[in-house]
C-alpha cells in the first residue's frame, strides 16, 4: 500500500494509470484505489465502526506519516491521510496470476486510476497467497520511491495476511502492517 501523488509542474489536466506491475509468487490478486475526499464512508452510507477505527489507528498514523513527509504545494503544513480501512477504497481488479519471481507481471487495471494535478491517492497491491513472498516490496531506502517529471510514488506499509485488509499475521501476534516500504514495480500511465 503505497502514495501516489501527480505534480502540478507540467501543464497536464490529469494522469491515468491504466496498469501495475509486479513480481512474486502472486496468485489471487487484486489492486484497490483509495476513495477521494468525500467518499469516506461504507456503501450504505454508514460510518466506520469503532473498533476497526482502534484497530488500524497505528498502521493509519505510519501511512499519514510516510505520505507527509516533505509533502509539496498546498500540502507543506498539513498531513496526508490513506485509511488503512476497507471501506476507503475501491477494488479495481481481480484475477489470479502464475508466480514469476524475476519478471514483472502486468496487471491492467479494469478501471484506470485518475489523478488531477496535486492529487495524491493510495494504491493497494493485494495477494490471497500466505507467506511474505506473494508480492515483491522493498525496505524504504529514500524519501520518495520514485519521483519524475509528472508523479511521485511515496513509500507505505507491506500488508502480511492474505486476506485484503486483514487483521491477522503470518505470525499470529502483532500488526500485519509493516512500515517504512516501498513498492517493487511498474506503473503504467498516460497525461492528458
Amino acid at each position: 500500500m503505497f502514495p501516489v501523488e501527480c505534480k502540478s509542474d507540467l501543464p497536464v489536466d490529469h494522469m491515468l494509470i491504466t496498469s501495475v506491475s509486479v513480481r512474486g509468487m502472486l496468485g489471487p490478486m487484486t489492486v484497490w484505489v483509495s476513495k477521494e475526499s468525500g467518499e469516506d464512508t461504507e456503501e450504505d452510507g454508514s460510518k466506520m465502526d469503532t473498533d476497526d477505527i482502534g484497530n488500524v489507528a497505528a498502521a493509519a498514523a505510519s501511512l499519514r506519516y510516510q505520505a507527509a513527509v516533505n509533502a509539496r504545494g498546498p500540502r507543506e503544513s498539513g498531513v496526508i491521510s490513506i485509511s488503512v480501512h476497507s471501506s476507503s477504497w475501491h477494488k479495481i481488479y481481480e484475477r489470479e496470476h502464475s508466480p514469476s519471481t524475476r519478471d514483472f507481471v502486468e496487471l491492467k487495471l479494469d478501471t484506470p486510476i485518475k489523478l488531477r494535478p496535486n492529487q495524491l491517492r493510495g494504491i493497494y497491491i493485494h495477494s490471497k497467497n500466505p507467506g511474505d513472498e506473494a508480492v515483491v516490496y522493498d525496505n524504504q531506502k529514500e524519501e520518495y520511491t520514485h519521483d519524475d517529471k509528472f508523479l511521485i510514488i511515496r513509500p507505505g506499509l507491506a500488508h502480511l495476511c492474505n486476506k485484503p485488509f486483514g487483521r491477522s499475521t503470518i505470525w499470529g501476534w502483532g500488526s500485519p502492517w509493516r512500515e517504512n516500504r516501498e513498492f517493487v514495480g511498474r506503473l503504467s500511465y498516460g497525461k492528458y
